[in-house]
C-alpha cells in the first residue's frame, strides 16, 4: 500500500522494521518507531488519525522481550504511550474487556488528564438482543424459529458475543429451530 500510494515514510518504517527485526539490541528502536508511528504521519502528512488500541491491558501481559517467552511479561510497554496520551493530532481510544485491569495500567503507566473513563453496559436492548440473532443467524447460515430466536435471546441475556457463540456453537447435535434444541447448545456452551 505505502509503494503504491508513494507513502515514503510508511515505506521507510517498515523497511527499517524489516531489516532489523534479527538484530538483538534493535526491539526498543522498532517499537519506538511502532507505536509513534500514527502521530508521527498525522504531523507529517498533517492528518488527523485516530489510534486504537483495544484490549489493552493485555500489552502488560503477553509481550515479553525474549523470543521464548521464559522470561516475565515486560510490564512496562504500556508506558510507550504515555506522551502519546494526549495528542490532539493522533488521540487514542484505548478499551479493554476487563475493566478493572485496564484502568490499573492505564493509572499505572498512562497518567494523562486526556483519557476519560466511559463506562458502558456489553448488554443489548432485549430489541437488539433479537435483531443480534437474526443477523448472525443469517450470516451463518443457521436454521432458526420465530420461537428459538427469542429463547435465544433471552437464555443469553442479550449479550452479542454470547449470542454469536450459540450460534456458531460447534454442539454435535446442535438444532437452533426447536426448544431443546436450543437449551441444549446453550447448556454445551457454558459447560464445556
Amino acid at each position: 500500500f505505502g509503494v503504491k500510494e508513494s507513502i515514503t515514510a510508511l515505506v521507510d518504517d517498515v523497511d527499517f522494521l524489516l531489516q532489523n527485526k534479527g538484530i538483538e539490541g534493535s526491539h526498543d528502536l522498532m517499537w519506538d518507531t511502532a507505536c509513534h508511528a500514527p502521530h508521527r504521519f498525522a504531523d507529517l502528512y498533517d492528518q488527523r488519525i485516530l489510534v486504537i488500541l483495544d484490549e489493552f491491558q493485555n500489552i502488560t501481559k503477553y509481550i515479553y522481550r525474549d523470543e521464548k517467552c521464559k522470561e516475565e511479561p515486560d510490564e512496562t510497554l504500556a508506558g510507550s504511550y504515555h506522551s502519546l496520551a494526549e495528542s490532539k493530532i493522533a488521540p487514542m481510544l484505548v478499551t479493554g474487556s476487563y475493566a478493572g485491569w485496564l484502568l490499573k495500567v492505564i493509572s499505572q503507566y498512562l497518567e494523562a488528564g486526556r483519557l476519560s473513563q466511559i463506562r458502558f453496559s456489553p448488554y443489548l436492548t432485549e430489541d437488539e438482543g433479537l435483531e443480534a440473532v437474526y443477523k448472525y443467524a443469517s450470516f451463518y447460515e443457521e436454521p432458526i424459529t420465530n420461537d428459538t430466536a427469542m429463547q435465544i435471546n433471552k437464555l443469553c441475556m442479550a449479550d452479542p458475543f454470547f449470542i454469536s457463540c450459540v450460534i456458531i456453537s460447534s454442539y454435535e447435535d446442535k438444532d437452533l429451530t426447536t426448544s431443546k434444541g436450543v437449551a441444549d447448545t446453550v447448556d454445551y456452551e457454558i459447560s464445556e
